[in-house]
Formats: C-alpha cells, sequence, structure tokens
C-alpha cells in the first residue's frame, strides 16, 4: 500500500513526479532476475548485426526496440484505464494472479541462485554469453519482436511495482495519464539496452562488466524478490480463503448488528443534464444533480448536500479496496473539524438493497447509500472504476476525484477556491 499511496500522491500532488516514479521503477527492474533472460536476448541481436550496416539503420532497428517494448506496456495501460473496475475487481479478489506471479518469481530467484536442476531450466535461462558479430543487416519487424519478448520477459519480476502503477491509471480514469505512464515506464527498462546497443562492439565488453555488477548485487536483489514472492503468495493464499465471500472491513463494528440502526437508503429515479463521457467526472467538473426517491419521497443529491461539502463514494460490497476504505470513511464523518460541513453518501453498485443493507447494518455504516443496482447513475456520470471518491465543494464543483481516499480531505476543503465567474 506504501507504494501506492506514493504514486497516488505523486499523481495527485506532482505529475512530473509520477512519470519519474514509474520511469524508476522500470529502470529498477534492469537488476532482477528477469535481467538474466532479457539482456543477452537484446544485446545477442544488436552485436551480431554487421558492423559495417549505416548508424541510421543502427538508429532505425534501436528506434523498432524501444517502440516496441513502449507499445506493449503502453498497451497495458489503455486496457487499465478502460477496463480498470472490471480488471481490478478480479486482480484484487482472485487468488490465480497473485499465485501464478509469486510462484514464477521464487522460480527465477532459484534460478539465478542456480538451485533448479539444469534439466528443469530453459538453456536460455543459463547462457549468457554473447556472440560476436554475425554480419546480419537486421530488419524493424525483427528489433520489434526482440523488444516485444523483452517486455514479456522483464514483465513478471516488475509484477509489483507494475501492478501500482496499473491500479493508479485506472483510478484515475484516464487513457493518455494510463499510456504515457505506462510509457514512462517501459523506457526505463529499454533505455540501458538502447543505449548499450548503440556503443556498438563496446556493448559486447561492456555486458561483462554488467554480469559484475549484477553478481555483486545479485544475492540482495534475490533476497528482495524471495521476499516480494513470498508477500504474493501471502495475498494469494488469503484471497483463496475469501474468495467469492463479501470482505469486511479490518477494524470491528462499533455495535452489534441488531443494534446497529440503518442509515437512509435512497433510490436513483432520474438524472438532470447530458451523461458525462466515460472518465469525464474529474476535478473541475461540476457535479451532476440526481433525483432520488426515499420511502416513496422525491428528493436529490444537490438538496441532500445543500451549502455543504459532499464525500461521495461508488462502492461495492464485492470490491476489496472499497470495503478497506470504509474505516478511513467513519473516520473522517467523526472528525469534529469537518462534520458539521460535510454530508457523507454512497453509491452502491451492483446490487439491491436486501443484499447492502445486511452489510451496511453488520459493519456500522452511519452513512446515507444510494442504490444503483443497475448501474445507471455510474453510467450517466461516466465512473467505471471501484472504489471512485469525490469531494464536492458547496458550489457543486467537485475538487477532488481518484480511486484512493483522500487522507488531506481537510486540506484540500481549506484551499479550495471556487472558479471565477
Amino acid at each position: 500500500m506504501e507504494i501506492l499511496q506514493t504514486f497516488e500522491q505523486a499523481m495527485n500532488n506532482n505529475l512530473p513526479l509520477s512519470y519519474a516514479l514509474a520511469f524508476l521503477g522500470g529502470l529498477m527492474d534492469c537488476l532482477t532476475p528477469c535481467s538474466a533472460l532479457a539482456t543477452p536476448v537484446a544485446l545477442s541481436y544488436f552485436s551480431s548485426l554487421n558492423p559495417g550496416i549505416p548508424r541510421r539503420k543502427v538508429g532505425v532497428l534501436t528506434t523498432a526496440f524501444a517502440l516496441s517494448v513502449s507499445l506493449a506496456y503502453a498497451l497495458m495501460g489503455l486496457l487499465a484505464a478502460w477496463l480498470g473496475g472490471i480488471v481490478f475487481q478480479w486482480l484484487g479478489t482472485s487468488p490465480w494472479p497473485y499465485l501464478v506471479v509469486g510462484l514464477f518469481l521464487l522460480y527465477l530467484v532459484a534460478v539465478s541462485a542456480e538451485k533448479v536442476p539444469l534439466w528443469l531450466t530453459p538453456s536460455f535461462l543459463r547462457k549468457t554469453e554473447i556472440k560476436t558479430f554475425g554480419g546480419r543487416q537486421g530488419t524493424v519487424l525483427g528489433a520489434m519482436a526482440v523488444g516485444l519478448g523483452v517486455a514479456l520477459m522483464m514483465g513478471p519480476c516488475a509484477a509489483p511495482v507494475l501492478t501500482a502503477i496499473l491500479y493508479v491509471v485506472a483510478s484515475r480514469q484516464d487513457l493518455v495519464f494510463g499510456v504515457t505512464l505506462l510509457l514512462a515506464f517501459s523506457l526505463g527498462i529499454s533505455s540501458f539496452m538502447v543505449s548499450v546497443s548503440l556503443t556498438g562492439r563496446r556493448a559486447v565488453r561492456y555486458l561483462g562488466t554488467i554480469g559484475q555488477v549484477r553478481g555483486k548485487v545479485g544475492k540482495v536483489v534475490n533476497v528482495l524478490v524471495f521476499i516480494i514472492a513470498g508477500l504474493i503468495l501471502a495475498k494469494g493464499v488469503s484471497n483463496a480463503l475469501t474468495y467469492g465471500e463479501p470482505a469486511g472491513p479490518d477494524q470491528p463494528p462499533a455495535q452489534t448488528e441488531a443494534a446497529q440502526p440503518l442509515p437512509p437508503f435512497y433510490r436513483f429515479a432520474s438524472a438532470s443534464g447530458q451523461p458525462l463521457p466515460q472518465g469525464g467526472l474529474v476535478k473541475g467538473v461540476a457535479l451532476p444533480d440526481l433525483g432520488l426517491t426515499i420511502q416513496g419521497n422525491a428528493a436529490s443529491l444537490a438538496a441532500l448536500h445543500q451549502d455543504k461539502w459532499l464525500f461521495l463514494t461508488f462502492w461495492g460490497t464485492w470490491c476489496t479496496q472499497c470495503v478497506a476504505e470504509i474505516p478511513d470513511i467513519l473516520a473522517m464523518a467523526r472528525d469534529s473539524a469537518v462534520k458539521p460541513r460535510m454530508v457523507v453518501l454512497a453509491v452502491n453498485v451492483g446490487e439491491d438493497e436486501p443484499v447492502v443493507a445486511p452489510f451496511v447494518r453488520k459493519n456500522a455504516m452511519n452513512y446515507g447509500q444510494i442504490i444503483d443496482p443497475d448501474g445507471h447513475i455510474v453510467e450517466h456520470l461516466g465512473v467505471f472504476s471501484y472504489p471512485y471518491n469525490l469531494l464536492v465543494a458547496p458550489d457543486g464543483r467537485v475538487a477532488y476525484a481518484s480511486g484512493a481516499f483522500p487522507r488531506n480531505y481537510r486540506a484540500i476543503m481549506e484551499g479550495y477556491t471556487p472558479p471565477a465567474p
């Protein structure tokens, strides 16, 4: 969670820093056991080119290689931004991604430490020698194929950082941001290999130095990757034990289920204005009003927070991260510094009151619930990734929008300045 929070803070407060962190994450991936696969593959290709081919063609091949690596990761960013809610609902609850990645990382560590029998180790995992120049002319498609292979080979060791980046991308709901952030990550991976390939024959000699450096830090890196693999496997086992069950918050409920009263439950009735595009509910946008009903009586979202701040979260009992935020939301609702001037509401997505009410009662969720079983609200507002949290100013404009809980909500409220008329 610290990595996620670091990226979230960078995304909200310092956009250049988020790109720098993504680039650094890709660069650090070059010190993991996966580089024992990818580096020889890339350098074997470039070192076997005919030394007499024009530098311009070398530049073209190098560019094709870098673009292929970048496109592979940019596609991940595009899919995360486009399918964020679906993808991370499954990633957050299913044990299989964690178990597969964790076991593969342990296998790579064992290979790197030479603890795996030779017959269980593919030859390309152990063969790191670079052949002399073989005189090939090289093709753009060949360079792109090598780049794609490098991206796939480097991916497993980058899983913890890459997952954090993809989570941020899905939470941001911004296609351009998703593609460009993953491009920065891929540049961290490809920059070393591209720079080495451009040195010509010296790249082959330089690989020996790189091997020595990797040998010195290899044990430390292996230990770190081993710990990460253990954490990933532990998460997988935890998910396997609870898979398919509604999650509960980390903190126990304040009251027993029988004693805890239910908060107001509203139902969607109508929406005002034109629907927002997918991912369009962002900072600075005026929140469209929603017509609601409660026990047959008409109400509206705007009337519920008239002249007050509104914290609005989109959630579901099926969403692990949504449920993990419940204690933070309850603490904010109790905060005496903001309680008199803030209304807290939640939009439950995809479930009806008979499912939501027992969960709300059990977990002492004392803030109002807007039920959206058919997804009409999220469709109208362009929300597709969960959780999605909003802080809406008294003038109706969104002051904060993110998949992360706004831990600095006091500062956001105090520092808000209404736009000029």
